[in-house]
């Protein structure tokens, strides 16, 4: 801080005038909080939102429900939400062509094939 105060013309020297770049370090962090709290004041007085400023209820930021679920003590649900089964565009575990594996599952010479055959 004494150096880039030194740079715009303010001479403190911080080892010899210790109060001094305290004091000078203070009033900094109070201009630039000033000046912060005025843009942030012109943005929203030129493009509104200031409904947006303001923090929701902490009933929100808890993220209660009233859905009701009951967990077993391993930590699986008992009642309540059903487990979501993700979906995929690709058919899994799907065997053709009377074969008990699926296609990829064996690799010998470079080639591919079924584990079963």
């Amino acid at each position: 801080f004494s150096w880039e105060a030194g740079q715009r013309g303010s001479s403190v020297h911080l080892q010899a005038e210790p109060t001094k770049a305290a004091l000078l370090h203070q009033e900094y962090v109070k201009r630039k909080d000033e000046f912060k709290s005025e843009v942030s004041n012109a943005i929203v007085d030129k493009y509104g939102g200031d409904e947006h400023m303001k923090a929701p209820p902490k009933e929100l930021l808890l993220a209660a429900s009233e859905e009701y679920v009951e967990y077993s003590r391993t930590g699986k649900i008992v009642k309540g939400q059903e487990k979501v089964v993700p979906k995929s565009k690709y058919q899994e575990d799907v065997h053709v062509n009377g074969h008990s594996s699926v296609y990829g599952s064996f690799f010998s010479s470079g080639r591919w094939g079924y584990k079963c055959c």
